[in-house]
């Protein structure tokens, strides 16, 4: 999807659907009903892996809505926003996998607050990204909740360089008790995709484990006294993968407020 001017739109899109033409190919205007008032609508399709484009014929497998902030005295005091729903071929009553708000902020803050579900689990979620904390460096801070899980877990991350970024982590999960916590510094040569650095694991603010990258694998060393199992390797593995993926998923929900690249 191409259009990203969804928060400048001019006042005759608002409220407006549109879905995929094939001939052209791309997003026109219908005549569906639906779209929010203050917004627009895209339909969603299945992607062909041909073309990475709407497989033919179409068949519409859901919408984005995307809505402008409300008027208001302070025009950062209300966000952009993006519902994304589903609709089930079988006629199931349709799904709402997320919901957001992306807002600018003072001091080049950005702030996101919502949730994102794969239809099961819930995952709150509050982020908070600006460049004034550190110089010459992005900090991104997050918070997530799953409560049906009773899981919480947040981050701290801060980037900064150019060819060689490096990335210095703090992030916690608690469920049920127990919090382990990854903090680490990894530089990553942003044209060779290699990397470098370590990040020390702690279960309940005991020293566990240290995860050092800079192989053709992690290498996993237990603090005294432990002994790590293959599943606690795994755990350890999924932990260092998700630090960064959860900072990724991150960036790209804030990478467009209001049709700007931030």
């Amino acid at each position: 999807m191409e259009r990203g001017d969804y928060a400048t739109t001019p006042g005759s899109a608002l409220g407006k659907t549109f879905d995929w033409d094939p001939a052209i190919p791309g997003y026109v205007e219908s005549a569906d009903s639906g779209a929010p008032r203050n917004g627009e609508r895209f339909l969603l399709y299945a992607i062909s892996q041909r073309t990475g484009l709407p497989s033919v014929p179409v068949a519409p497998i859901g919408y984005v809505d995307l809505t402008a902030p409300a008027p208001a005295p302070a025009p950062d005091s209300s966000g952009t926003g993006v519902t994304l729903v589903g609709r089930p071929a079988d006629g199931a009553p349709d799904t709402t996998y997320a919901s957001y708000s992306v807002a600018a902020g003072a001091a080049s803050a950005t702030t996101l607050v919502g949730f994102v579900t794969d239809g099961t689990t819930r995952l709150e979620l509050a982020v908070r990204s600006d460049s004034t904390t550190t110089p010459g460096a992005l900090t991104v801070i997050s918070a997530i909740a799953v409560p049906t899980q009773n899981v919480q877990v947040s981050e701290s991350v801060t980037v900064s360089g150019g060819d060689t970024a490096r990335m210095t982590t703090d992030l916690r999960l608690t469920s049920e008790g127990e919090t382990v916590r990854a903090t680490g510094d990894v530089t990553i040569d942003t044209t060779s995709r290699l990397g470098s650095g370590q990040m020390t694991v702690s279960v309940n603010d005991c020293a566990f484990a240290t995860i050092t990258l800079g192989g053709p694998d992690l290498v996993f060393d237990p603090a005294p006294g432990v002994t790590l199992s293959t599943e606690d390797e795994t755990t350890l593995r999924a932990l260092f993968s998700t630090s960064f993926e959860l900072y990724g998923t991150e960036r790209l929900l804030l990478l467009r407020r209001g049709g700007t690249t931030s």
